[in-house]
Parts: structure tokens; sequence; C-alpha cells
């Protein structure tokens, strides 16, 4: 999480354009979403992409990905924007 952090600020840093972080699977559980959207935010990411897949995640042109229930990805996106939210995170699109 802290290094996912960590190169969008790197990234934010080096560009004048909005930065989308790559959030992986949001590290975990609905929690652990809310808890990297908070992380991006001071680290000057736009927002961040939340894969629906499970972890492992697999390249979008491999075939048998798996994606986790829609329920849990609705949960995900509600902690999320809970994040962001608490963040105050005023530049989160």
């Amino acid at each position: 999480m802290h290094d996912q952090a960590n190169a969008a600020q790197s990234l934010a840093n080096a560009v004048s354009i909005p930065v989308r972080a790559d959030a992986d699977t949001g590290c975990g559980n609905a929690l652990s979403t809310f808890h990297i959207v908070r992380r991006m935010e001071p680290a000057g990411a736009a927002g961040p992409n939340i894969d629906d897949q499970k972890s492992p995640t697999r390249c979008c042109h491999i075939y048998d990905k798996s994606l986790i229930p829609g329920e849990e990805m609705v949960r995900k996106a509600r902690d999320a924007a809970a994040g962001a939210e608490v963040g105050q995170a005023s530049n989160i699109v």
C-alpha cells in the first residue's frame, strides 16, 4: 500500500497533469480500499484505479480471469468514496 502511494507521489511530482494511480485490487478488502484511497490524495493522485479481478490480477489479454462478486466491488467503491471524503480529497475524480 505504501509502495503504491509512493509511486503515485513520485509520478505526480514529475508532471503537471492529473495522475491516475494503480491501486490494483484496492490492496485487499473494502477496508483496505478505504485506506489506499486515503493515501493516494496526499500523494497527489487524481484518482486510483481499483480492479474488480480476484487477486492475483491478470493481464486483460489473458483468458481465465476471475472477477470478485459484484456486491464486494460495490463495498469497495463505497469505501473508496468514504476514504476520499475522510481524506478531504478535493482532487479525487
